[in-house]
């Protein structure tokens, strides 16, 4: 061993403040004692982009789970001889903005595996790349569609069971479609805006549109979190009413 070298290593390691193991000629530095700033937290990890081999575990799972199934959806329906109704087109939208949640699963599962242990290494080149561009407009995309989608599928359902017996009155392909060009703008815009710089997707390393410094990113948060709540709380009325509906029309044929 080169002690003279050793020797310099030593002066290193006691300026930086850092561990370095030396044995049998082979230096090595101990990445536990890394200190990152700033201080990392839940949503910008220091050495490992998932917490624990549980999370890990569970992310890959989803994530092949929402590839395989999606797209084992996706081809039975279009694959199918029979006609396209309006359950299978909303179905097929429902489908795909699932799957995309699936690839953004996988992006961000490879990325845990190329960095686990040393994540500060990637980080800058991750959360400014392309790559984590890609993710965060998948997940924002696909989130948004899927909401959306759920959204018509649940008040198509209410007002077939709620009005049965209006067969000229439901809602057509071609209506259906209309609505899902608008849900597929909307989405695709809500995604696109982070690429913008209105919030960004490099705040986290999970690429989620996190970044709140003006008052532009907090409209765009606020929009994003009110339309997601008016649709939980209309599909919440939209499945009471259904509810309602069916019992109230059971009761009326047991009487």
């Amino acid at each position: 061993m080169d002690l003279g070298r050793l020797s310099k290593v030593d002066k290193l390691n006691n300026l930086s403040g850092a561990r370095v193991n030396a044995t049998c000629g082979t230096l090595s530095k101990n990445y536990h004692e890394v200190r990152c700033h700033p201080a990392p937290d839940a949503f910008n990890p220091c050495e490992d982009l998932m917490g624990n081999w549980a999370l890990r575990v569970s992310v890959w799972f989803v994530a092949i789970a929402a590839l395989v199934g999606n797209l084992a959806v996706l081809l039975v329906l279009i694959s199918s001889r029979f006609r396209m109704t309006v359950p299978k087109f909303l179905m097929c939208n429902l489908a795909f903005a699932d799957f995309c949640m699936g690839l953004y699963l996988i992006m961000i599962a490879i990325m845990d595996v190329r960095s686990i242990g040393d994540y500060f290494n990637h980080a800058i080149y991750w959360q400014r790349g392309m790559g984590c561009q890609m993710a965060g407009f998948l997940t924002v995309f696909s989130s948004v569609l899927s909401i959306f989608t759920l959204t018509v599928i649940t008040c198509e359902r209410w007002y077939t069971i709620t009005y049965a017996i209006h067969l000229n009155r439901r809602l057509k392909l071609s209506t259906a479609t209309k609505i899902m060009v608008v849900g597929w703008v909307y989405s695709i815009a809500m995604a696109a805006l982070p690429l913008f710089d209105v919030s960004n997707y490099s705040k986290t390393s999970i690429c989620l549109p996190m970044k709140n410094t003006n008052s532009t990113d907090s409209a765009y948060l606020i929009f994003l979190l009110l339309f997601n709540g008016l649709a939980f709380w209309m599909i919440c009325a939209c499945y009471a009413r259904m509810y309602s509906s069916i019992r109230g029309g059971t009761e009326g044929v047991a009487y």
